[in-house]
């Protein structure tokens, strides 16, 4: 690549949520879906090389290339207005752990001279909830609890972890400060000689956040002008869940969304009666977005 050509680096993350064990009883349509993904990726990269292709031609060719890849029907569901959503945002987070080291002692014999660590855990969760602010979009989740181990001992130590999620950068920071606060000695003693509870605090993993900014919304742009001439619609989201783009936003302008359409969402369980339903593609939306997405890119590397 010659230096200062306008480039575009395309990147695909995939979450594998379930055992190896539980995709062997999925049903076919699973592995179905993944192959018309590649039939429609395979028309998309055929699009990028032939850049001259009009837009009714490389959906052409994405049709065809799709029906010689395999069954055609595998899971249709309209969408609702022909809108696609492109994520031009999302939450930052950080994964804690909350710590608690009290003093063990026999539950009837010496009740007195324990420091009960679940107790004094108990109150530091609520403190942690309490640090939720719906207002600007911070929430604070206790997700684990262990601790003890017998009953008739009163318990010297404690854990509990969980997530801190927002989407400003001064916000996420400040929500860090105010939750390491909460380290220190606790309020849980023993009633015979006072002997405390201490908390700790640690933040164990980050994802900063992805703010909206102006490079992401000129990319959003380009792709809702395209995608008004191919007859489709996109429609911005910032979402809360994280993904690869929250590492490289500060880098470069980043559009996260891309794939075709779905829903249930790490879902892998499902039944006879239709409760339950695992998550799906819906393989209407395919052959749409590689078009969108082959011609948004070629209209970047005009505009550049």
């Amino acid at each position: 690549m010659k230096t200062g050509a306008p480039s575009a680096l395309p990147h695909q993350h995939v979450d594998i949520m379930w055992k190896k064990q539980k995709i062997s009883f999925m049903p076919k349509r699973t592995k179905m879906n993944r192959r018309k993904f590649v039939a429609s990726t395979s028309a998309l990269l055929a699009a990028t090389q032939f850049p001259s292709l009009q837009a009714q031609e490389i959906t052409a060719k994405a049709d065809q290339l799709a029906v010689n890849g395999g069954e055609r029907a595998v899971k249709t569901r309209a969408r609702t207005g022909n809108a696609f959503s492109l994520v031009t945002a999302r939450k930052g987070r950080a994964v804690y752990r909350i710590s608690v080291e009290g003093r063990a002692a026999h539950a009837g014999s010496h009740h007195e001279r324990g420091a009960n660590a679940i107790v004094q855990l108990s109150e530091t969760i609520q403190k942690v909830a309490a640090l939720t602010d719906y207002s600007k979009q911070l929430t604070f989740n206790v997700a684990t609890v262990t601790g003890g181990t017998v009953i008739n001992r009163v318990p010297h130590f404690a854990t509990a972890e969980g997530e801190l999620r927002t989407f400003e950068r001064e916000i996420y920071n400040c929500g860090i400060e105010k939750l390491l606060a909460l380290s220190g000695k606790g309020s849980v003693c023993s009633a015979e000689d006072g002997h405390p509870s201490e908390v700790k605090i640690e933040v164990t993993q980050e994802s900063p956040p992805w703010p909206r900014n102006n490079g992401t919304d000129r990319l959003f742009s380009i792709f809702s002008e395209v995608s008004s001439e191919l007859g489709l619609r996109v429609v911005r989201e910032e979402r809360g869940g994280i993904s690869d783009g929250n590492f490289i936003c500060h880098v470069m302008p980043v559009l996260d969304g891309l794939g075709p359409n779905g829903d249930n969402g790490h879902c892998s369980e499902q039944s006879a009666d239709g409760s339950k339903e695992q998550e799906y593609i819906d393989v209407t939306s395919i052959i749409p977005k590689a078009a969108l997405n082959t011609l948004a890119i070629l209209r970047l590397a005009q505009s550049a």
